[in-house]
Formats: C-alpha cells, sequence, structure tokens
C-alpha cells in the first residue's frame, strides 16, 4: 500500500491517497480522514532526507531542496505546530540501502522501486504496521517511506524561488514532501479546500507546507492534545493491570540541570501512573512520582544533569496512552 501524489493535465496538481497501491480514494468532504485502521508511531520517526549531492536535480537551491525539506517537515507551521507536540523529526543522511519495511524511515529524492511514474509526484508507503498487542485494535506504524518522481517535474524551493516570484510551471518541494509526511505519520486524504491534506495543489503554490486546522485535527486525533509545547510524542498500549513500560521509546535520556517534564494522559476509564528514575551512578533511584485515581498525570521535576528514565504503569485498566516529554 502506498499513498501516491500524481498531476493531472490540468491547472492542478491531484494527491491520490492510496489504501491499495495506486488507488485513488478522495477524503471525506466533511473532514480530515485517517489511514484505516487508525495507526500512530510509538516514538517520534526520525526521517533520514536524501543528502545526495545536488539533492534534486532541477531545485537550484544550495543543496537541491534537502535543507528546506528537513526545515519544512519539522516546522511548527506543520505537523509538530498542529497541537500534538514533536511527532515527526527529520535529517540529512546517507538513504544507502533504502528498503522498504525495515524500520528506518526515509525520504528518497527519487524513485529506485519504480513505484512513482507518469502522473505521480511522490509515495508514502504505508502498509508497514502491526497491532500492538493481538487483539487490542492499537496499531503502531513499523515504516513509511517516501520517494519522489524528480526526473519527472520541473520542482522548486523556497530557497531558489521565495515567494514564487520566478515561478512558472513548476512544483514546491516543501509543500509536496509535508503532504507526504502527512501520510507518513497516518492521515489519508481530505476533501477540505486549503487542507494540506487535500488531493490537489496548483503550480508553484506552496500553503501545502503550512497545515490548515483540517491537518491538525487529524493529527491531534491520532496522538492526542499535548498538554506541552515542544516536547516528544509517544504513543503504546498496556494490555494488563500491573503493566510498567519505560519511555522515551523503552530507554533512558540524558538531561541536562533543570526540569524534566512528563505529561501522561492514558485511556478513559483507566488508572495510569507516572513514575520518573535518576541514575545517581550504581542504580535507578526513584525521585518523582504522579499516582492519582486519574488516566492523567503529570511531572515536573527539577533535577540535575544525568541520565533519567521514565515509567508508565498501568495499575488499572487497558488502553492506549499518549505520552509527551520535554527536557533541558
Amino acid at each position: 500500500m502506498s499513498q501516491l501524489l500524481r498531476y493531472v493535465p490540468r491547472p492542478r496538481m491531484a494527491v491520490a491517497a492510496a489504501v491499495v497501491f495506486g488507488a485513488l480514494a478522495a477524503g471525506a468532504v466533511s473532514g480530515y480522514v485517517l489511514l484505516s485502521p487508525n495507526r500512530t508511531w510509538n516514538c517520534c520517526p526520525d526521517y533520514t532526507v536524501d543528502n545526495r549531492a545536488g539533492g534534486v536535480p532541477s531545485i537550484l537551491d544550495a543543496d537541491g531542496g534537502g535543507t528546506r525539506v528537513v526545515n519544512a517537515i519539522t516546522s511548527s507551521a506543520a505537523w509538530n505546530g498542529s497541537g500534538s507536540g514533536r511527532v515527526i523529526k527529520a535529517h540529512k543522511g546517507s538513504i544507502t540501502g533504502f528498503a522498504l519495511g525495515d524500520g528506518k524511515p526515509m525520504l528518497n529524492f527519487t524513485d529506485p522501486i519504480a513505484a512513482c511514474t507518469g502522473s505521480c509526484l511522490g509515495a508514502t508507503f504505508t502498509a508497514y504496521y502491526s497491532e500492538r498487542s493481538a487483539g487490542s485494535g492499537s496499531w503502531k506504524i513499523d515504516d513509511a517511506d517516501i520517494v519522489t518522481n524528480a526526473g519527472g517535474y520541473n520542482w522548486t524551493s523556497q530557497g531558489e524561488d521565495p515567494g514564487g516570484v520566478g515561478c512558472s510551471s513548476e512544483i514546491y518541494i516543501e509543500g509536496v514532501m509535508v503532504h507526504e509526511a502527512g501520510h507518513a505519520i497516518g492521515l489519508a486524504h481530505t476533501g477540505v479546500a486549503g487542507a494540506t491534506m487535500l488531493p490537489s495543489v496548483s503550480y508553484c503554490n506552496n500553503s501545502p507546507a503550512t497545515t490548515e486546522v483540517d491537518d491538525e485535527n487529524g493529527v491531534v486525533a491520532l496522538y492526542g492534545a499535548a498538554p506541552c509545547t515542544n516536547c516528544d510524542t509517544h504513543t503504546n498500549y498496556i494490555g494488563a493491570s500491573g503493566v510498567t513500560q519505560y519511555q522515551p521509546c523503552g530507554t533512558y535520556y540524558f538531561g541536562d540541570t533543570g526540569s524534566q517534564n512528563g505529561y501522561l494522559r492514558g485511556p478513559v476509564g483507566s488508572d495510569f501512573d507516572l513514575y520518573l528514575w535518576f541514575w545517581n551512578g550504581t542504580a535507578w533511584q526513584q525521585v518523582a512520582s504522579s499516582t492519582t485515581t486519574s488516566n492523567n498525570e503529570t511531572i515536573n521535576y527539577v533535577g540535575t544533569a544525568g541520565f533519567y528514565l521514565w515509567g508508565v504503569h498501568g495499575y488499572s485498566g487497558t488502553g492506549t496512552y499518549h505520552f509527551y516529554t520535554s527536557h533541558p
């Protein structure tokens, strides 16, 4: 399965949403549409954006659009400003060994699989997902690579042509890739005019690089409403009372001196608790906890520099939760 961005022979480009490879599935006019089954990343994915020399050949900025794409898909004007915290990261790097389904999300400025030809502009492969626990109905994204039909069209960027003053029958790489990144985090196509996930965009129009209310509502439906800004977002599932899961992403992190912030949003009707440990040099020492009877818990612990580890504990109830964290 893939999500395809296509060109049609008229003054607008059509973006195809795919539930089956190559199929065009228009979104509902009433609002955002999520991939089916609904699914999210466990941890904020960090996309490797193609750093090949020259980037996209037709883009004449400093690096063929590479830096502009990284900045666009991680911008607070796009998915990371949608109200769910930081849901996607990106950096330039080598895509040698590019392969679908290997759990290494990559954005390729070519199409080695020849899946995006003809009228296709870009494609996101969304078929790589799995159930967090059998029968849970909670689904996680395992991989979602993006490819580009770079040779089939004239591309530009805000670096080459800020504001579109000199643009003529060109396609902005930033808007296309922000749209594709929307598929990568779990969104399908909408029918709402002006939204990034609308399946059409005109030439020389970079407005899809900035998400709209409809797009943002879709992200919040998947990743929850974050009680913080500039925090990393994690999603997982606890299927039995007494289970503790470690965050971020099953491991510890290094935090500088200052406030270590954790926000847990558990499933309705559950009693999930939150703990924070600090490595004292010989063992993990619990330094903070939030154990109310609510499904929502918050810790803001001011500590010294060192290694920290969060624990989400299912005291009672089961279900999918969101965990948001930030630290200096």
